[in-house]
């Protein structure tokens, strides 16, 4: 006796699901949270940058958000991210703001001359 497999017609859904402002922040700092305290001062904000990059895009592709913009701005003592969001064509951007700590040692140097 022969085996027939039954397939049914299955529709792609093109379902749009939308994430809010509030959860993506949350995703960002926890993409962060490994980082925070580690950086230097010396351009190494460029792996956080790029890990939310990654982590945009894909958000993109599944048609989550519709344009993001990443940039970086360092402080004395930590980096601060900049994340724009639009969450819908026609919308305005929304701006997230992340915070990751450079290190900073205990002990002072003490330069003598």
């Amino acid at each position: 006796m022969a085996v027939q497999s039954h397939t049914t017609n299955v529709k792609k859904r093109n379902v749009i699901m939308r994430t809010n402002l509030q959860d993506l922040k949350y995703d960002l700092l926890k993409i962060s949270e490994p980082y925070d305290g580690v950086l230097w001062e010396d351009n190494t904000a460029e792996s956080v940058a790029k890990l939310f990059n990654a982590y945009l895009d894909d958000m993109r592709k599944w048609r989550n958000i519709f344009a993001y913009e990443v940039g970086f701005t360092r402080k004395e003592t930590s980096y601060t991210f900049d994340v724009n969001v639009t969450l819908a064509p026609g919308r305005s951007p929304k701006k997230l703001k992340i915070h990751v700590g450079i290190y900073q040692s205990k002990w002072k140097n003490n330069l003598a001359a």
